[in-house]
This record gives C-alpha cells, structure tokens and sequence, in this order.
C-alpha cells in the first residue's frame, strides 16, 4: 500500500536525517538535514525516518518525497542505490531534479518525443534502451512537476 505523504508525522522535532543525493560528476542534488524522506523501490515504497536501522537499497525510476521543516518536496530520480545509516541517508544517483527545478512544458516534450525516437528503423539497441529511459524519466519529472 502506498504511504501518504499528507498525514500527520509522529517523529519528534529534535530527530532528523542528513541526506545527500549525488550524481556521476559528483554535484551535489540535495544535501540537507530532514524529517524523514519516502523512496520508491521495485515493489514498494519505503519510509526512512530518524533512528532506521543500516539498510543498502536499490531504488526504482521514481519519485522520492522528502519531509523538511514541515514542508514536502519531490525528487524525480534515475538510476539509484540508497545506503542508510546511522541517521545518514546517501542516494547515488545517475540523473535527478527537485521539482522545483522541473519545467513541466519540457518533461512533457521529453515524453512525447520518445515515440517517435523509437519509430525510428536504425536505432542501435544502446539508442532503444536510452529512449525508454528517457520516456520513462520524462514520466517521472511530468508526477514531480504537477
């Protein structure tokens, strides 16, 4: 079952998460300290809250919520492992942006046009695999942007 990000947190104020999401070149996409942070993984979601035990995870194409100073925001993310421990989330990263960062109009493009990168008769199998990707980020960034 999905976890709703809307309901009302019982953590205690004082209790907080340090995360730090990194892509390949090494920039940094968040690095902040947090309430807690929700990660998509292939089967389900997993909430991390302070205190959770170490725990190394493979995540699934998807949206990554985060709670911070009482606020939640998102995070379209692709390629990514998750290591938690002692109060220290760090997410590995081949590409990511936090919604605010998302042009809505250009994930939608980035969807449409894959298609037709597929249609085309002399993609290499590398080509295909990069425009099924790219549909499927595109699909992530269009759920962070709304």
């Amino acid at each position: 079952m999905p976890l709703d990000p809307l309901c009302e947190s019982s953590l205690s104020v004082s209790l907080s998460l340090s995360i730090v999401a990194l892509i390949p070149h090494g920039a940094k996409v968040w690095n902040s300290k947090v309430g807690e942070i929700i990660l998509s993984t292939k089967s389900d979601q997993i909430r991390i809250a302070p205190n959770h035990a170490p725990l190394l995870i493979t995540l699934h194409m998807e949206v990554s919520k985060i709670h911070s100073g009482g606020q939640w925001s998102t995070m379209a993310s692709m390629g990514d492992f998750a290591m938690i421990d002692n109060n220290r989330v760090t997410i590995l990263v081949n590409e990511a942006e936090v919604s605010d960062e998302i042009d809505p109009i250009g994930a939608q493009k980035d969807y449409d046009i894959a298609p037709y990168l597929l249609g085309t008769q002399f993609l290499s199998r590398n080509l295909v695999r990069k425009a099924h990707l790219r549909r499927q980020l595109a699909n992530t960034r269009m759920k962070v942007g709304e």
